[in-house]
């Protein structure tokens, strides 16, 4: 299956949609119950335990929301209410993922490309929520958040309307392999998908694949030292990505990416691989979250040999930049897939603050200040909570380019 599209920024998110089980496709109305951390892991919605006799059974509904709690996130809410059927206290988690019935009634996958919602063994879509401790005759009067979605890092089978089939389990909190179904209910809704859908551009998917290999092999040729485990991290991106397609595609798949691999290894040592004609052609591609999948690679690369080099986060930067990614979500892909590189001196100095920081240029000093502050909050935040002795050098490095920045923009 295709490019599961990272998001950037890290960004780190997202939730799901609104209507009764036999009202699919209408607006939420907002339940009075309070809702859990946005997180799909988050904190768990407080919980009144009226008498058993006012709450009916376990339901939920589905709504869509283009602005979710006022972030400018387009996102599915899931919500539910009722009595919760446990026979002893313990810790719960809702447990909700998506099937599309368009076109055929037994369901087909729908897949997401953020890893905190996809299920622990594949890549389709799955919100995993805490709910927190629950004893019997517990259980929520009022509509709560349970799970939410990424409209945005969702893969359909198609375009169009979509007719969805939202499926939510309640299960005692335990590893992912021993959760067992206490309590489930389903609900309809419609969502307008203007993507193209997985099942639409088979064809398509392996010419972006073959684009972002030849980024992958530009960043690992960037600083004229190709190292072996740069390019185990290019096979095993590789690996991935043919492994998600349909198991009818594989084969033929593999074949033309190892050759395309080849041919962009060959061109790299002929000085004829392009940077800025790849990134060009993948840009055009109607591909969902391609240039995202495409980048990663180049990050995943970069941190190969655990050293940033100069050359490479040039690269990196420069197709972020042809790609038509911004600066926060270059260093979002940085953060989560080099987060123990260090940066390494050039031979014309070192790496300069701006570049570690992936800092854009021409911003008024005002901007910058802003930038710095938004840039000192997240990497001492990181710097508290990190154990990891390479990962809070890291950070710290982070910290004091920050600090020389500040310095010098006053």
């Amino acid at each position: 299956m295709e490019i599961f599209w990272i998001i950037v920024g890290v960004i780190v998110v997202v939730a799901l949609l609104n209507g009764n089980s036999d009202q699919s496709g209408k607006s939420a109305q907002g339940g009075s119950g309070s809702v859990p951390d946005p997180s799909p892991r988050g904190s768990s919605p407080r919980r009144s335990p009226p008498p058993s006799a006012t709450m009916g059974n376990f339901e939920i509904r589905a709504s869509e929301n283009k602005n979710w709690r006022g972030k400018g996130l387009h996102v599915l809410v899931f919500e539910g209410r009722g009595l919760m059927p446990v026979n002893r206290t313990m810790e719960i988690e809702f447990v909700t993922w998506m099937q599309d019935i368009t076109d055929d009634r037994q369901g087909e996958p729908v897949f997401c490309s953020i890893d905190d919602f996809q299920h622990h063994e594949h890549p389709g879509f799955q919100c995993v929520r805490g709910g927190g401790t629950l004893a019997p005759d517990q259980g929520f009067r009022d509509w709560v958040e349970v799970g939410i979605a990424p409209a945005e890092s969702l893969s359909f089978p198609a375009s169009g309307t979509r007719s969805l089939r939202i499926n939510c389990y309640i299960t005692e909190k335990t590893a992912p392999t021993a959760r067992r179904s206490l309590v489930s209910n389903t609900c309809s809704l419609y969502f307008n998908n203007t993507e193209t859908g997985y099942k639409e551009w088979q064809g398509k998917r392996v010419e972006a694949l073959k684009l972002s290999l030849r980024l992958g092999v530009a960043t690992a040729f960037a600083d004229d030292d190709f190292e072996d485990s740069e390019g185990k991290a290019i096979k095993s991106w590789l690996k991935t990505r043919i492994d998600r397609l349909p198991d009818d595609e594989q084969a033929e798949a593999k074949t033309e990416l190892n050759d395309a691999l080849v041919q962009a290894f060959a061109d790299a040592h002929a000085g004829r691989l392009s940077v800025d004609s790849a990134a060009a052609s993948l840009r055009q591609s109607p591909i969902k979250q391609a240039s995202y999948d495409a980048l990663e690679l180049c990050t995943l690369v970069m941190a190969a040999d655990g050293v940033i080099h100069p050359e490479e986060l040039r690269i990196i930067n420069r197709v972020g930049q042809l790609l038509g990614i911004d600066n926060d979500a270059i260093r979002s892909l940085r953060d989560k897939h080099a987060p123990a590189a260090q940066p390494m001196a050039a031979s014309d100095g070192v790496v300069s603050d701006e570049m570690l920081l992936g800092i854009e240029a021409g911003l008024t000093p005002e901007q910058l200040r802003k930038k710095l502050r938004e840039l000192f909050g997240r990497y001492n935040a990181m710097l508290q909570i990190e154990k990891d002795r390479d990962k809070r050098a890291r950070y710290q490095a982070m910290l004091d380019a920050i600090a020389r920045l500040t310095s010098r923009s006053r």
